[in-house]
């Protein structure tokens, strides 16, 4: 289906990363010392790189997040990569890609975390791409998409803070990151680290199913019957999270009438 000759010929000019897994997702790492953005990297590059290529960046000088906010990528002190996928069919871009990739982290850090022998920290999922640990994100999930020759790629870009200080960070959100290494201790190789969220990323995506997707996020989050803010647009609304819709859809109660968000910026209450 995808050219092999440009699949190579990508793949060849750019440094590799061996993870020591043998197929699927994390068996082809490309390494990029220092970039823009790996999203930015992997659109400009999808239709030559093949289906479950990882691009991991030591620096990003123009990291992302979602809308016009910025990803801080401080040196050799976070995650910072991106997964290609590639799909026949333009609706398999649907929003529970991002629950998906959440729902895949997290089980990659917790895992990491046990085989190192740290004590469990709660980790929170919040609609549609965060993940925090007492409030603070630790991680944060970009997807994108555009089709190529009648070939749909979902760009899913990850960061996670693992060994940042507040300093490290910009003042914009120095208040509210965080990283593993404050809420676990512990001495977190990031190699090793990506190398259990590649596989978590293998076993969630490869047998994606939307239904079990929201059941799962709905089960693994605390998001229901929060108190939050929301934000779309020119609207400032506060309301109770009443659910995650079979769509990915958040559900929040305003005014006692139940709205159906599909992006947005929300803000919850934990406690």
């Amino acid at each position: 289906m995808f050219a092999f000759y440009h699949q190579q010929s990508a793949i060849d000019h750019q440094p590799k990363m061996n993870l020591g897994i043998l197929s699927g997702f994390g068996s082809t790492v490309l390494f990029l010392p220092v970039t823009a953005s790996t999203n930015a990297f992997l659109k400009a590059s999808c239709e030559d790189l093949p289906d479950g290529v990882i691009v991991w960046a030591d620096v990003q000088t123009n990291g992302r997040g979602r809308g016009a906010n910025r990803w801080d990528s401080p040196a050799g002190k976070g995650l910072y990569f991106s997964l290609l996928l590639k799909k026949n069919r333009g609706e398999d871009m649907t929003p529970v890609y991002s629950l998906a990739a959440a729902l895949a982290v997290k089980k990659g850090i917790e895992d990491y975390a046990a085989f190192m022998g740290l004590n469990p920290r709660f980790i929170d999922l919040k609609w549609p791409n965060d993940l925090l640990i007492a409030g603070k994100k630790i991680a944060g999930i970009l997807l994108e998409g555009q089709s190529v020759n009648r070939i749909w790629h979902i760009i899913i870009g990850i960061g996670v803070n693992v060994t940042a200080s507040p300093q490290d960070f910009s003042a914009a959100v120095a208040e509210t990151a965080g990283s593993l290494e404050e809420f676990y201790g512990g001495e977190w190789q990031r190699k090793e680290l990506l190398r259990y969220i590649a596989l978590a990323l293998e076993e969630r995506l490869r047998s994606f199913k939307i239904k079990k997707t929201i059941e799962d996020f709905r089960a693994e989050s605390r998001l229901i019957n929060k108190k939050c803010v929301f934000f779309t647009g020119a609207e400032h609304l506060e309301g109770l999270i009443h659910n995650i819709g079979d769509k990915g859809e958040l559900l929040v109660e305003v005014d006692g009438r139940l709205r159906a968000f599909i992006s947005g910026t929300l803000r919850v209450e934990w406690k």
